[in-house]
């Protein structure tokens, strides 16, 4: 009975607040409609839906994020926490991860996948970008810093963003991205492109997780 009258009642909290639009994973887009059939029974506009793919746990077991199974990362989490979360996450969650909490475009992670798996860098160099760019969206850079000089200060003696830098011969040969400047926001890991789709503008930002956003001294 529960089963049958949950997508009810969660359409009655559409019902009540009159909603425009309800984002969602993809595992409740059948209650989402049903939160559309109640408001147009209630002679309400039918809120929009929005589903997005689920997030796998930190936990690498497969199962969905979620704060009941303890492998999340809340936003309610002090900035260090945020950080080690997402270091203490699997690789091979790196690129779900990469394409669902940051602003990386997809030519990007490919391409950083590729160089991950042709160890021109260190899995923990981008791990650390991740942590760096999903702390700074949720705390702001100055926490998002202070947590990865931490992190690196309590389990590491080497630096993480420690790689060789990329030669102009491996930059992507077209465009990612129209106005990307070498920002803390983005951990500095891409240059500002040309409109031509021709070389970086800005070559103080060597193509590489050495960048000073990255890296500051």
């Amino acid at each position: 009975m529960a089963e049958m009258v949950y997508s009810v009642v969660m359409a009655l909290d559409s019902v009540k607040i009159t909603a425009d639009i309800e984002l969602g994973g993809l595992d409740q887009l059948l209650n989402m409609q049903m939160c559309r059939r109640v408001m147009e029974n209630a002679g309400q506009q039918p809120e929009i839906v929005i589903a997005t793919g689920l997030i796998e746990g930190t936990d690498g077991t497969g199962a969905k994020m979620s704060k009941s199974k303890g492998n999340y990362v809340g936003l309610a989490f002090e900035p260090k926490d945020v950080f080690g979360k997402l270091m203490s996450a699997a690789d091979r969650l790196l690129p779900s991860y990469l394409r669902a909490l940051t602003e990386l475009l997809d030519p990007e992670i490919d391409l950083l996948m590729q160089l991950m798996a042709d160890r021109k860098i260190h899995p923990m160099g981008v791990k650390t970008l991740l942590a760096s760019d999903v702390t700074a969206a949720v705390h702001g850079i100055d926490q998002a810093d202070a947590a990865r000089a931490g992190f690196t200060a309590q389990f590491s003696a080497k630096r993480f963003s420690d790689t060789p830098d990329l030669p102009p011969s491996r930059w992507p040969s077209t465009p990612t991205r129209l106005s990307r400047s070498c920002s803390p926001r983005s951990a500095g890991l891409f240059p500002a492109w040309d409109r031509s789709g021709g070389s970086p503008r800005g070559a103080a930002c060597a193509w590489s997780l050495k960048c000073p956003a990255m890296n500051r001294k």
